[in-house]
């Protein structure tokens, strides 16, 4: 019973979540650059922002470069470079993972603040040095209040 209240108290904080699964192959094309669209109803908002990535266990690249940016509605861009490490120094997989598949939640940003209220676009870039990614699965995007 705990626990249901815990998940439960934990989606009420949920402001936005986009996944994506359409990786043909388990491929993220660097051209494919994922995008979406929300809104904000209020000045001063405030919410962490999180991606989700699930790959393939065993994958053989350890980093995961990638770019964010967000266009706030008065046409602002915001260019949030990270790197996601799926494996620490001794190889071991970082990421929640069952079987043959992993899921890895890395916090982009701690208490970003919304500015103004209206309409926000989110995109996120494969920044890896060759063509494609292989070996995912989907990413998810979430945006939660503390």
């Amino acid at each position: 019973m705990i626990v249901l209240v815990s998940a439960s108290s934990c989606n009420e904080a949920e402001l936005f979540s986009k996944s994506f699964d359409d990786f043909p192959d388990n491929r993220w094309e660097k051209t494919n650059t994922l995008e979406t669209n929300f809104s904000v109803n209020q000045d001063n908002t405030v919410a962490n922002l999180e991606l989700q990535l699930s790959y393939v266990y065993g994958s053989q690249f350890s980093e995961i470069p990638i770019e964010i940016y967000f266009t706030a509605p008065n046409h602002q861009i915001e260019k949030i470079p990270i790197t996601i490490k799926t494996r620490d120094v001794s190889g071991n997989e970082l990421g929640n993972c069952a079987g043959d598949y992993c899921d890895l939640t890395y916090e982009v940003k701690k208490e970003y603040v919304f500015t103004s209220r209206g309409k926000y676009k989110i995109q996120i870039l494969n920044k890896f040095n060759y063509s494609y990614l292989p070996n995912i699965l989907a990413i998810q995007i979430r945006l939660k209040n503390e």
